[in-house]
């Protein structure tokens, strides 16, 4: 037996009770005697496919008969696999994550401290200094490493003098990445205005000194130093000082020709 329980509906035809029967068996009736015809037991056809292309005649106002079919003979106890239908928690959890990414969206960016200036030490700057150079040839960002000479809070007195050893260190690199990295390094401690890490006017200072006493004695060490200035060290000292203040401070064999 295919099922134990069968619904026959038929929305043109008298529904009846039979006789015999009990309460729960309902048989279709019509006026004709249908029984031996395969439409009265035909399943739900699958979708773009109909009964009248399979050659069965066609009826007005028939709808498709369906039949309540049970699991095959042996496989009454057959379960789900696992997982084919997720369980409520599951769905419930997904739809409450927009709402959690919401909520976090709604959180205003955490604002930065402002770096506390430490007292001054010479030889905790050096430390430090060569620590920041250290890691920026190895691609560190060079807009954190100028805040960590900021914080060591050098006096004013001082910064000419630090900012032409700066740069004298970064045109002694042999690697090209971290030499260009030091040179904006350099720069962007001149660079800022009010809150620039090293005052604007002792970063002119130290560059008039490297030129002046460095440069020449440099330059014999150094091979192609004079390409190399002009080339990354240049371009990089316009983003902080004027084209006047160029044309003083730094020689013509350094400067790019739009200089």
């Amino acid at each position: 037996m295919i099922s134990q329980k069968k619904w026959v509906v038929d929305s043109v035809g008298d529904v009846s009770t039979s006789s015999g029967g009990s309460d729960n068996e309902v048989v279709a009736t019509s006026g004709d005697d249908e029984s031996s015809s395969p439409l009265s037991c035909a399943l739900a056809p699958p979708p773009g496919f109909s009964l009248q292309q399979a050659g069965y005649p066609k009826r007005e106002n028939h709808h498709l008969l369906i039949h309540e079919i049970g699991p095959p003979p042996g496989l009454e106890a057959f379960a789900r696999p696992p997982g084919l239908f997720l369980p409520e928690t599951t769905t419930t959890s997904r739809q409450k994550q927009p709402k959690r990414r919401s909520k976090q969206q709604s959180h205003k960016p955490e604002v930065p401290q402002a770096p506390v200036l430490r007292e001054f030490d010479q030889a905790t700057y050096r430390k430090e200094l060569s620590a920041v150079l250290r890691d920026l040839a190895n691609g560190t960002n060079v807009a954190a490493c100028v805040q960590r000479i900021r914080t060591q809070n050098v006096p004013k007195d001082k910064q000419a003098a630090e900012f032409s050893d700066i740069l004298t260190r970064a045109a002694e690199e042999n690697r090209g990445v971290a030499r260009r990295l030091s040179f904006a390094f350099a720069v962007g401690l001149a660079a800022g205005g009010p809150n620039s890490a090293f005052d604007h006017e002792e970063c002119e200072r130290g560059l008039e000194f490297f030129f002046l006493e460095i440069f020449e004695d440099l330059a014999t060490e150094v091979p192609r130093l004079r390409s190399k200035l002009a080339n990354e060290l240049a371009p990089t000292l316009r983003t902080a000082f004027s084209a006047e203040q160029m044309h003083k401070l730094v020689p013509p064999d350094c400067r790019p020709v739009l200089c």
